[in-house]
C-alpha cells in the first residue's frame, strides 16, 4: 500500500509539474524580447554562451568582403617595414654570406596594474596592495628567419625568493604595513637573444636548396618552457641548436633540439645557483594520431655556496652534490570530440642525502626524486564556443622541476587557475602547485558571453589538492573569474576565490586588473 501511494503521488507530482518545465525551457531557448526574426539569439542560455541557432547555415547573404572589413593597424613604435603590414618593403642590404636583410624595428608590450586582497586563512598571511608591473620588448627583425629581441620590467625587480611576500613590485601596500609606497624602478635587462636559420644564413652553401641546412640556432639570455612548465620554466643564458624537418616512416616532422645553459638558472626550490651547469635534448615528432615531446635534463652543480633564500623561511644549506636528471614524455591528440594530454615527468637527485619535504609546502632542496603524472581533457559542448575542462595530477614522492623562476612555486601551475600565480605583486596561487606527495585536479568551465565577438568570457573552477605523506594539508577551492576587452588594447579581469583546508581557517582573494596592450 505505502509502494503503491508513493507511485501515485509520483505520477501526480510529475503531471503537475509539466507545464512549470515546459515554461522554463521555453524561456530559456526563446529569443529574448524584441529580437528579430532569423537572428541568432538563443534566449537567456545564450547570456551563458549557449546558441541553438549556431550550426545553422545562415539564410541572409554574408555580403561583399570590403576594406570597410579590415581594421587598422594599431599605433605603435615601428621603423622600417611595418610589421604584417602590405605594400612594397625596402631593398635592405645583402650580407658576404648572400643573405638579404631587410630590418626593421618594433617596440610593443604590456603594463597591468591591479589592487588585490589575499588571505591565506593562516595567522598574519594576509595582505593588500596595488601592484603595477610592465614588460617591455623590442624585436630587431632582419629577415624573415634572424632577429634579435631585447625585453625590460622597468616597473619591479621581480622576485627574490620561491614565496610570495617576496616580490618588489612598484605600487602602494595597504596592509600590514599600513600606507607604504613602494618604488622598484630599474633599467634591469630580463632578455637579450639572437636567434637564425643556417641555411638562411649561408645560402651560398646550398643554392639549389638540396642539403639538409634549416638549423636553428639561438644564444642569449631567453626564457625556457618545457612540458607546459611542469619540467622547465624559467630564464637564464642559453645556446641552443634545433635541426626541423626530420622525416621518419609514419611521422611528418621531428623535431631535435639541445641546449646548453650556464647563467641565471633557478633550481627546482625556485633559488638561483651559481655554477651550475644544465644541459638538454629535446625531441618532438607529429605523427597522425598524436604529437609526442621527449625531453631529457641533466643538472651539474659544481658551485660551493647556494645563494640564500631571503623570504624569511630560512636559508638553504648547500649539500655536496645536487646534481639532478630530468626527464618527460608528453602526448597530444584529439581523441573524437575531446582535447586530451598526457604527461609525465620525473626528477632523479643524485645525492641520496637530499632532504624530503614534509608539510607540502614547498621543497626543501634543489632536486629531490619523484614522478609526476599529468593529464587534461577539454570539450566544447555542442552549439557553444564554451569549454569545459578538467585536470588531474599525481605527484609520488618528490618531484622537483629542473628550473623554475621564483614567485611561480611549484610546478603544478598548468592544473587550472587555482593553481597558476598571478607573476604580479604578492597575490599567489590559491591552491598550492607543488608536487611533493600529493593528488589534485581542476573541473572548469569558460564561458564565452557575447558570440563570435569573445570579447567578454566567465571562467568558473573547483579543484583541490589531498597529501599522500600524512602532513593533513587538503585543500578545496573555488574561482571565478571574468574578463571584458574594450577597444583593442584594454582588458580588465576580475578574480575572486575561496579556500578551505586543513590546519588554517578559511582563506580568500580578490582582485582587479587592469591590462593595458601596446
Amino acid at each position: 500500500m505505502q509502494g503503491a501511494i508513493k507511485l501515485r503521488f509520483d505520477r501526480w507530482t510529475l503531471r503537475q509539474f509539466r507545464p512549470l518545465v515546459a515554461a522554463l525551457l521555453a524561456a530559456l531557448l526563446a529569443a529574448p524580447a524584441g529580437a528579430e526574426e532569423g537572428e541568432d539569439k538563443g534566449g537567456i542560455l545564450s547570456w551563458f554562451g549557449w546558441d541553438f541557432h549556431d550550426s545553422r547555415i545562415s539564410d541572409k547573404e554574408p555580403g561583399r568582403l570590403t576594406p570597410d572589413f579590415i581594421p587598422d593597424r594599431p599605433a605603435r613604435l615601428e621603423l622600417g617595414n611595418d610589421f604584417v603590414g602590405t605594400g612594397p618593403i625596402s631593398k635592405g642590404f645583402v650580407l658576404p654570406t648572400g643573405a638579404t636583410w631587410t630590418p626593421s624595428f618594433l617596440l610593443f608590450g604590456t603594463h597591468r596594474t591591479a589592487v588585490q586582497l589575499f588571505d591565506t586563512g593562516r595567522p598574519n598571511a594576509s595582505f593588500s596592495e596595488w601592484a603595477n608591473r610592465l614588460d617591455v620588448f623590442g624585436n630587431l627583425i632582419l629577415s624573415g628567419t634572424e632577429r634579435v629581441t631585447v625585453s625590460f620590467r622597468p616597473f619591479d625587480e621581480g622576485f627574490t625568493g620561491p614565496s610570495p611576500t617576496t616580490g618588489r613590485f612598484t605600487g602602494y601596500y595597504f596592509n600590514p604595513e599600513h600606507g607604504d609606497f613602494k618604488k622598484e624602478f630599474n633599467a634591469d635587462l630580463i632578455a637579450l637573444f639572437f636567434e637564425g636559420d643556417i641555411g638562411e644564413i649561408f645560402p651560398h652553401l646550398d643554392r639549389e636548396d638540396q642539403y639538409p641546412l634549416d638549423i636553428s640556432f639561438t644564444v642569449g639570455r631567453q626564457a625556457l618552457f618545457y612540458q607546459e612548465g611542469i619540467l622547465v620554466f624559467d630564464t637564464m643564458d642559453v645556446v641552443g641548436v634545433t635541426k626541423n624537418s626530420i622525416r621518419l616512416p609514419g611521422t611528418s616532422n621531428l623535431q631535435v633540439s639541445f641546449l646548453y645553459a650556464w647563467n641565471e638558472i633557478n633550481r627546482g626550490d625556485n633559488v638561483e645557483v651559481n655554477n651550475l651547469d644544465l644541459f638538454g635534448l629535446f625531441f618532438a615528432v607529429d605523427t597522425p594520431w598524436s604529437t609526442i615531446n621527449l625531453d631529457f635534463i641533466y643538472a651539474h652543480d659544481s658551485s660551493s655556496t647556494r645563494v640564500p633564500r631571503s623570504s624569511g623561511i630560512g636559508e638553504r644549506s648547500k649539500q655536496d652534490n645536487e646534481d639532478g636528471f630530468y626527464a618527460g614524455l608528453s602526448f597530444v591528440q584529439r581523441v573524437g570530440h575531446l582535447s586530451t594530454a598526457f604527461r609525465a615527468v620525473a626528477s632523479v637527485a643524485t645525492d641520496e642525502d637530499a632532504d624530503r619535504i614534509g608539510d607540502g609546502a614547498g621543497p626543501t632542496s634543489a632536486v629531490d626524486t619523484g614522478v609526476v603524472l599529468f593529464g587534461e581533457i577539454g570539450w566544447t559542448p555542442p552549439h557553444t564556443r564554451n569549454w569545459l575542462y578538467l585536470t588531474m595530477f599525481v605527484g609520488i614522492n618528490d618531484y622537483t622541476p629542473a628550473a623554475r623562476t621564483p614567485g611561480t612555486g611549484g610546478p603544478m601551475g598548468r592544473a587550472g587557475l587555482l593553481f597558476a600565480g598571478q607573476g604580479l605583486g604578492r597575490y599567489a596561487a590559491p591552491v598550492a602547485n607543488f608536487a611533493q606527495d600529493v593528488f589534485g585536479g581542476t573541473l572548469g568551465y569558460q564561458m564565452i558571453l557575447d558570440g563570435p565577438a569573445a570579447r567578454r568570457q566567465l571562467v568558473l573552477e573547483l579543484g583541490g589538492r589531498q597529501d599522500t605523506n600524512g602532513a593533513d594539508t587538503a585543500t578545496l577551492a573555488s574561482l571565478l573569474r571574468f574578463q571584458q576587452a574594450f577597444g583593442r588594447h584594454i582588458l580588465l579581469q576580475l578574480d575572486l576565490f575561496g579556500a578551505v583546508g586543513n590546519q588554517r581557517s578559511p582563506g580568500w582573494g580578490g582582485r582587479v586588473e587592469w591590462r593595458y596592450t601596446f
